[in-house]
């Protein structure tokens, strides 16, 4: 027995020493952090500490009136308290934000490793953690410098999957037996205290005792179907705990959440289950159990449709998260996810977890019940993008159950079973670990030396109350480091990104800059690349325009620009010779402007027999180029971007520039 013990904490102590060289790379890597969120939270976390924020508004967000803070509260009160512990030996806020993904992270695989070593051994629990610790579908939000809500909400799951390891495990049901029960209720509760996408874990628990309560059923255990009773107990006592916690700044629906889950899954769960208790008494054979279950789900599924379908269909939904509608579609990690995102995210425990059904097929009670969470999390993940992380654990179970039971095929059909399953153990996982790894080094943050520098700028040069004005991907830039509000960001002012996509397209008057104090504003290179999510956000019709970034190839004799099947040779001279090459035409551009150091100039261009309204931008500080149409110059990102009708207050030659308003004037 103390071998086992001492086995099992050198694997967890290798597991998790693997799992902090992964997530800790980006601590020494990169200053800045990941994302554009991130940004907004610790700028809310420093206000809050610098007691700027009264009645839960936020005054950076939503200029100039401020934006309520609507996220769970326990996305700011962890680092503030982390903080105050941390200072203590000089650690700043900005690099406590920075290790908070670490810790939630590497304790998520601890709970987990423990709980898969309850259920099932040294073995499944090893394979199963050490996936968690390679997949990149889970390094991504849980390594330093990415602060996001969703590794919390996974930190719990995971402790709720050790509390139900303890009940599995418990022969007698002593008060240690449901006060694992009571505990999975208050992690339920308490989930709702820290992100918008607590409700998974509901949803999670309840599939879970669904499963068994079906299980229990076909194999007349009444054992399961008491255990299902006490999970729907937990998910009660977690209801009432989260609208508990639910208060007066969050939306009406978040609010209402507990209430309608009891309303429309508990009761009906309950009485389902329940339904099953009685019908154990009636002697059945499996071929009618089946017959009756088939009956309660298309019940429940017609009742839930005829009555209940436009609440079901909002939390089928996701809440907004499965949204392509409006801004939603322009978010990429709303996107679904192709195949690419996968191997990226799982590569091989994509291969390995189907594997997972040799389990189903031996009727393991565990791997049976666990496809309650585990469909759920697929759905997730055919979704969006954004859910690879919070269904890693389900692949992280699925893969490590399925390379178990493989090792144990060879081992029982080959006679050199330990030398091939060595190999076999240290090929995936050296293999996984170097395609997450190489994941890892090649995630870059969007903050760079450029927006830094310009907005240091801005904050010395600039009054407290000046309201800037940039596109809401960058709004947290703007909070954490010029420290002035903004009309957009990606957290709390997404609702004005509207207003900001109208501005930089020209059709908003230049009076409702001043109705909002807006003194600066910003336009930089990216907004090329986001100009169709620009024009989605303005409901403008994208065919009217167009606009391409093209980076430069070659230098020698001519300058030539070139992406996909757009091409520009420019040579230089006192007249320039611009040819456009497109899938259709070779012209010449009706305006070339060229950025060289700090000076924009139109400069004068040789005759040629053909000529379109095209007009090229061409930054030999940066070295690339930028081909429009005529509508797309006209607006007035282009206009500030590339053009010398308006002076900037900063800029770095072709990366970022800042102007002023005043007086109605640019």
């Amino acid at each position: 027995m103390g071998e086992k013990v001492s086995s099992s904490k050198r694997a967890i102590i290798i597991i998790l020493l693997i799992a902090l060289v992964f997530r800790i790379y980006p601590l020494f890597k990169y200053k800045y952090l990941f994302g554009f969120d991130p940004y907004v939270h610790v700028s809310v976390v420093r206000e809050i500490i610098r007691n700027n924020v009264h009645d839960l508004v936020y005054p950076l967000s939503n200029a100039p009136y401020g934006a309520k803070i609507t996220e769970p509260l326990g996305l700011y009160y962890i680092p503030i308290c982390l903080y105050k512990f941390l200072s203590i030996f000089g650690v700043s806020l900005y690099d406590t934000f920075r290790i908070i993904p670490i810790i939630f992270g590497i304790s998520t695989i601890l709970f987990f490793y423990l709980a898969m070593l309850n259920i099932y051994g040294r073995k499944e629990a090893f394979f199963s953690a050490m996936f968690l610790s390679l997949m990149y579908g889970h390094v991504h939000r849980s390594m330093a410098n990415y602060y996001r809500g969703d590794n919390y909400i996974l930190f719990l799951f995971s402790i709720a999957l050790f509390l139900l390891s303890l009940a599995f495990k418990s022969k007698e049901k002593t008060v240690k037996f449901y006060g694992y029960f009571l505990a999975l209720g208050l992690i339920l509760g308490l989930s709702a205290f820290f992100w918008w996408g607590y409700q998974t874990l509901f949803i999670f628990t309840l599939g879970i005792s669904i499963m068994l309560a079906i299980k229990g059923f076909l194999t007349e255990k009444k054992q399961d179907l008491i255990v299902s009773l006490l999970l729907l107990g937990s998910i009660l006592i977690g209801s009432i705990i989260a609208k508990l916690i639910s208060g007066p700044h969050w939306s009406a629906f978040y609010t209402n959440f507990p209430i309608i889950f009891l309303k429309y899954f508990l009761f009906p769960s309950i009485l389902a289950v329940l339904a099953l208790f009685l019908l154990l008494k009636l002697e059945l054979d499996s071929k009618q159990k089946v017959i009756i279950l088939s009956f309660l789900g298309l019940f429940g599924i017609i009742v839930g449709t005829k009555f209940f379908g436009k609440e079901l269909n909002v939390f089928l939904k996701g809440f907004g998260y499965l949204s392509k509608e409006g801004l939603y579609g322009t978010i990429m990690e709303l996107q679904r996810p192709g195949f690419s995102d996968l191997w990226s995210a799982f590569s091989l425990a994509l291969i390995i977890s189907p594997l997972y059904a040799l389990k189903l097929q031996k009727k393991d009670n565990f791997a049976l019940i666990s496809l309650g969470w585990i469909v759920p999390s697929l759905y997730l993940l055919s979704n969006a993008v954004r859910f690879m992380f919070l269904s890693s654990l389900a692949l992280a179970f699925m893969g490590g159950l399925g390379l178990a039971e493989l090792i144990n095929l060879i081992e029982e059909k080959t006679s050199k079973k330990q030398v091939i399953s060595f190999f076999l153990i240290l090929l995936i996982f050296s293999s996984m670990g170097y395609l997450s790894f190489n994941s890892v080094r090649n995630t870059k943050p969007f903050m760079n030396k450029y927006w830094e520098n310009a907005l240091l700028y801005l904050k010395d040069n600039s009054n407290e109350n000046d309201v800037v004005l940039t596109w809401w991907d960058y709004g947290g830039f703007v909070q954490y480091y010029a420290e002035r509000p903004t009309i957009s960001d990606s957290v709390y002012g997404q609702g004005n990104a509207w207003y900001v996509a109208k501005y930089y397209l020209g059709l908003l008057p230049e009076e409702e800059l001043q109705k909002r104090n807006v003194k600066y504003v910003i336009v930089n290179l990216d907004l090329i690349n986001k100009f169709g999510a620009i024009l989605e956000t303005a409901n403008v019709k994208s065919e009217d325009y167009f606009i391409i970034l093209l980076p430069l190839k070659s230098s020698v004799g001519a300058l030539l620009f070139s992406r996909a099947e757009y091409n520009i040779l420019a040579k230089p001279g006192e007249r320039w010779e611009v040819k456009v090459t497109t899938p259709r035409l070779v012209f010449t551009p009706n305006e070339v402007w060229i950025e060289r150091g700090k000076e924009i100039t139109k400069v004068k261009l040789k005759e040629s027999v053909m000529q379109t309204n095209a007009i090229v931008y061409i930054n030999l500080n940066y070295g690339y180029a930028v081909l429009m149409n005529e509508k797309a110059f006209n607006t007035t990102l282009a206009k500030l971007m590339f053009t010398n009708e308006s002076t900037p207050v900063y800029s770095d030659g072709g990366i970022l520039k800042i102007f002023k308003v005043s007086s109605g004037e640019k």
